[in-house]
């Protein structure tokens, strides 16, 4: 991590250049990174995020700035049962090849987060091997591959298997732990003998959305690939139901209050935490691959 302060000011100089160069091929970011790209020929400062979404979104301020109108195209970000709606446009937007494409820019009625003016998956950038730089790299560190997948709105991800089933997975520096839908707990708690542990606290998500959450402890390692997961958390108030997962703490006369209508949602969220052996994070669209290179657990 970079100790630059003030973080935007640190990372905006040394990835702008990074980004616009055009001649390469792959490209090394700070996390979290910032990277300026262009809309309408106005420099917009984002994140690049490695669970963002493909196509870019804006703050309302930087959309009312950039006299952004919406159109008929809308979006809806569900956080659990919250749904948020977002209005788009298309823009011209340069990525830092020099050649600006018509996008759909989306935003909504308050910024998606904190650490700058916009945010934006690495699938979107010009280059094909996007790397992460976590920390220096030390001597005995081995190489973890995961298949790579993508969507054009969804961004990059890999799967968890679990049985016959799996779990869309995503990297986050948005917080330390590992985070997990309801849905998704009750998955990884059947196959690796997990339970639910000590009080609900709130945990803010994107958007400013609060959710309740809970620590799980797993009898087995709970691992996605050769890389175990650590520090992992469960929303309690989700699309889906915590009913199955073992809890500590539950009363045996509690009603357990379980979702209404909507399709439960798996996904999983691998925080700094569960990366804190791993020097590198990298994204290789190109091969559709994701490589971390760690020390052994």
């Amino acid at each position: 991590m970079t100790a630059c302060k003030p973080v935007l000011a640190c990372l905006a100089a040394l990835l702008s250049s990074a980004v616009l160069a055009q001649d390469t091929p792959a490209i090394e970011l700070a996390a979290p990174a910032t990277a300026t790209i262009v809309i309408d020929g106005q420099d917009v400062l984002v994140e690049i995020a490695p669970d963002g979404a493909s196509n870019p979104i804006v703050d309302p301020a930087v959309a009312a700035e950039l006299g952004l109108k919406g159109g008929f195209v809308d979006g809806i970000h569900l956080v659990g049962r919250t749904r948020i709606k977002a209005d788009s446009s298309l823009e011209r937007v340069d990525f830092g090849d020099g050649k600006a494409k018509k996008r759909r820019v989306f935003w909504f009625d308050r910024p998606y987060g904190t650490v700058a003016q916009g945010r934006v998956s690495p699938y979107a950038l010009p280059h094909s091997v996007i790397t992460y730089r976590l920390r220096g790299t030390v001597a005995g560190e081995h190489e973890i591959v995961l298949p790579l997948f993508s969507h054009n709105r969804g961004g990059l991800y890999t799967k968890l298997l679990v049985g016959d089933d799996y779990v869309p997975t995503y990297f986050t520096f948005d917080r330390a732990e590992t985070m997990v839908t309801a849905a998704a707990g009750a998955l990884l708690s059947e196959k690796f003998a997990g339970r639910m542990a000590g009080e609900a606290r709130p945990m803010t998500l994107e958007l400013a959305v609060e959710r309740p959450v809970r620590a799980m402890v797993f009898a087995q390692p709970v691992m996605l690939g050769a890389l175990p997961l650590a520090n992992l958390v469960v929303r309690t108030q989700d699309t889906g139901s915590t009913a199955d997962i073992p809890d500590d703490e539950r009363d045996p006369n509690e009603i357990v209050v379980t979702a209404g209508k909507g399709k439960p949602m798996h996904r999983l969220f691998v925080g700094p935490d569960s990366l804190a052996a791993c020097s590198t994070l990298t994204f290789d669209k190109q091969a559709e691959e994701i490589r971390l290179s760690c020390l052994p657990a």
